[in-house]
């Protein structure tokens, strides 16, 4: 569960990101992300709007990684669930080792 929430986080911080990052790619202009935000064309101030796109991408990155690491703890947890076969055989040959050994000293004081 906690897989699908780390997932919807890092899709909602990409997407929040790339999609006004490609329009702006598309259209030459872009806005701050401020409350009153300002709208900045790349024909006028390319210095600030190359800037905000550089922001952009870091908030992208951002999002990537979030979803990196939801992908970790998915891959560790199917990992563990495939290593919890293999130890839960090797237990039960030991006890059932373990039983026949007692049995057999059992046996000997009867």
């Amino acid at each position: 569960m906690i897989v699908w929430a780390i997932f919807l986080a890092g899709l909602y911080l990409l997407l929040r990101d790339l999609i006004p990052w490609l329009k702006s790619q598309q259209t030459g202009e872009t806005r701050t992300k401020a409350y009153n935000s300002k709208k900045v064309l790349r024909s006028e101030e390319p210095e600030r709007f190359s800037a905000l796109q550089k922001n952009r991408t870091d908030g992208i990155v951002v999002g990537l990684m979030v979803i990196g690491v939801g992908l970790a703890f998915l891959l560790f947890g199917i990992f563990s669930l495939v290593l919890l076969l293999p130890i839960g055989a090797v237990m039960a040959y030991t006890r059932n080792r373990a039983q026949k050994r007692m049995k057999a000293v059992a046996n000997e004081f009867n």
